[in-house]
């Protein structure tokens, strides 16, 4: 839910923050790296207080208030720092930055954590496959009744990459699902000497 939120107060300050005479458009893309939010214009304020928090200078300030009268979006600056917050804190990554080129515009970048974890060296990604799959062993031992979304967001994970994670330990019989996805639950089963 906090990945949700994250992403919704990014698109509002997308919204609320472009400049509309500009010459390009708003652009929101889905990527498998995560999210790409661009807006028309350059920040009013630094990108280090944008992400900060807590300044704002709004570019659209009926546009704001139409948001905040369903429940979206926040006041003085606050926005930014929910976004930064709420992503960081699941291990995700987030650049801000201000472009020129072909029009002034300002691109937002969302990326998963397990899209930062590929960008280690294959040694280091090696040793954190197999300490995750450790760890969702000795999770879904405590607690076999656990869902996948609820297991990624317990490791701070995506939920493809759990998934990816445990497709490898049914490969090595190291774990099987027992019943349907709601109301099963998980066996981990002990490597033979």
């Amino acid at each position: 839910m906090v990945t949700h939120k994250a992403l919704r107060e990014a698109l509002v300050n997308t919204l609320v923050h472009a400049d509309y005479t500009g010459r390009i458009s708003v652009l929101v893309v889905k990527e498998p790296a995560g999210f790409v939010l661009r807006n028309p214009g350059t920040l009013r304020v630094s990108a280090e207080l944008a992400l900060q928090g807590g300044v704002s200078d709004c570019r659209n300030r009926t546009m704001q208030q139409m948001f905040l009268m369903i429940g979206l979006g926040e006041r003085a600056g606050s926005g930014m720092s929910r976004i930064v917050h709420g992503w960081k804190d699941l291990g995700h990554g987030l650049r801000l930055n201000e472009r020129y080129v072909p029009h002034e515009h300002t691109v937002l970048e969302m990326t998963w954590a397990a899209e930062l974890a590929s960008t280690r060296s294959p040694e280091s990604s090696v040793e954190s496959s197999v300490e995750t799959a450790a760890e969702i062993l000795s999770i879904l031992k405590e607690s076999p009744a656990l869902t996948i979304p609820a297991l990624a967001q317990r490791l701070q994970l995506s939920t493809r990459a759990v998934e990816k994670q445990i497709a490898k330990l049914k490969a090595q019989n190291r774990l099987r699902r027992v019943g349907a996805n709601k109301g099963g639950h998980w066996v981990v089963q002990e490597l033979q000497p």
